[in-house]
């Protein structure tokens, strides 16, 4: 009995220490990283359930909140938790300040060091002198409106000189991934900045939140370029139903993805009466995407045997995509592929991955979904031929994500197969795919840049759009 006694006592006090030992580690915990000159944020929220450490990790900057950890575990001072779905790792120990100094690794791409705290951090706003501050010298007006299509609602702002007469106006269409209506990234509000700039010369602007953020209602993740064509249709419709804009004289600027849809509504809709292709595609999805991974590798002085060897897989998993229209055949070709793959690694590199089930489903999450499956099959010729009205494509020489002379020659060659002779094709030395002037172009520099839009691109984009009344 007091053998048992013995041992009994030895757990509760094991038990007991490892319980204190948790306290410590318990509850919310902020640093910040410096990746390529950009501050992110992080959050994680360290609690227990059932005697087991269990967390949640926030980015803040990034917008994402309540990511799921997969490991947390804390002994003798050190902290480690890890990510799957991102394949991020956080290393720390307890410091003599009450801080946990550590790291940040993700992948063989970041290792930066993150020192957490218990305090919450501020967000540093970077420099961004072209952002537009009150007082205005025009009409802002918050306006919602219905895409019968979808159902939903799009909610905007209209800049607008005044209500006293009709205006010309163009509706901005933003690029790929979820965009307030000021296309904000990295602090950066383009859209804000290009709405200010032609307001002030006599053009009314509309831009609005995508569907499903901001203030938009709508699903984001189950449309599809076609789809998002749809809501700058419902755009359009709005302005024309306004007493204060010229219905003959209404326009579309759409960046990046937004360049391939203007195309899709002009060829659809012929009253429009012009659009700007600010860094659209002329090429087919696939061949922008399977580029950029290229261009933007080599500008970042990746090995180039690495960049081979990325692209080959690249163009493996698309072919997957491309080339059956069932999704679920798809996944079945890829995860085949990334298995394939993996049986190269010795076992320890692939757990230190995240194992291949999560390597899998990252890759099918990338790849697999309804909108990329899409947007790889998306030929902006396919429209362009139909394009009747004038058009102005505007594309940086240093743009890595939809590279400026294939892109503009495809998009010329498209508009004169299609028996259009109005529009003007113009590259912008140094200008990257934000129009932003930049060193090499690769997205890392978005950030640290305090230019926002160049202001050549805006003046002559500005100055096209008057002499089209």
């Amino acid at each position: 009995m007091k053998k048992i006694a013995s041992l009994f006592i030895a757990f509760v006090l094991t038990y007991s220490a490892s319980l204190a030992q948790n306290e410590k580690i318990l509850g919310d915990w902020y640093g910040v990283g410096d990746i390529n000159g950009t501050k992110l944020r992080i959050v994680f929220h360290i609690n227990e359930e059932n005697n087991r450490l269990k967390a949640t990790m926030d980015s803040p900057d990034q917008m994402v909140f309540g990511t799921p950890t997969d490991t947390v575990s804390f002994s003798e001072g050190e902290l480690l938790i890890k990510v799957n779905s991102i394949q991020l790792t956080y290393q720390g120990k307890l410091n003599d300040n009450g801080g946990i100094s550590g790291r940040i690794l993700q992948r063989s791409i970041l290792d930066i060091p993150v020192t957490l705290g218990r305090k919450p951090v501020e967000a540093v706003k970077p420099e961004r002198p072209q952002e537009p501050k009150p007082p205005f010298d025009y009409q802002v007006i918050e306006v919602s409106f219905k895409n019968p299509r979808g159902g939903h609602s799009l909610a905007g702002t209209l800049t607008i000189p005044d209500t006293t007469q009709q205006y010309q106006a163009v509706v901005l269409i933003s690029g790929s991934g979820p965009h307030d209506r000021n296309e904000e990234i990295f602090d950066h509000k383009p859209f804000w900045v290009i709405a200010d700039y032609l307001t002030q010369k006599g053009i009314a602007v509309l831009r609005y939140d995508d569907r499903g953020f901001g203030q938009s209602t709508g699903n984001y993740a189950e449309a599809t370029t076609i789809d998002f064509a749809n809501d700058a249709m419902a755009a359009v419709n709005y302005l024309k139903s306004r007493p204060d804009i010229d219905p003959r004289k209404i326009g579309l600027i759409g960046h990046s993805e937004g360049g391939m849809i203007a195309p899709v509504v002009a060829s659809r809709d012929k009253t429009i009466d012009f659009i700007v292709l600010l860094a659209g595609p002329g090429t087919t999805g696939r061949e922008v995407f399977e580029t950029q991974q290229v261009l933007i590798g080599e500008a970042k002085g990746i090995p180039p045997a690495f960049v081979q060897k990325t692209s080959d897989d690249i163009k493996i998993i698309i072919d997957a995509v491309v080339n059956h229209d069932d999704p679920e055949e798809s996944a079945e070709v890829i995860s085949d592929f990334i298995n394939s793959e993996l049986d190269r690694l010795p076992k320890e590199q692939v757990e230190a991955m995240g194992g291949r089930a999560a390597k899998i489903k990252e890759n099918l999450g990338i790849y697999n979904n309804k909108w990329m499956r899409a947007f790889l099959r998306f030929n902006p010729t396919d429209y362009l031929v139909q394009v009747d009205c004038p058009v102005l494509a505007l594309n940086g020489t240093l743009d890595l994500q939809v590279s400026c002379q294939e892109n503009l020659e495809a998009i010329e060659s498209a508009l004169t197969s299609g028996g259009n002779t109005n529009y003007r094709a113009i590259p912008l030395e140094g200008l990257n795919h934000l129009f932003q002037h930049a060193k090499k172009g690769i997205p890392d520099e978005y950030g640290k840049i305090t230019e926002t839009f160049a202001p050549q691109a805006l003046e002559i984009m500005g100055r096209w759009i008057k002499e089209q009344k």
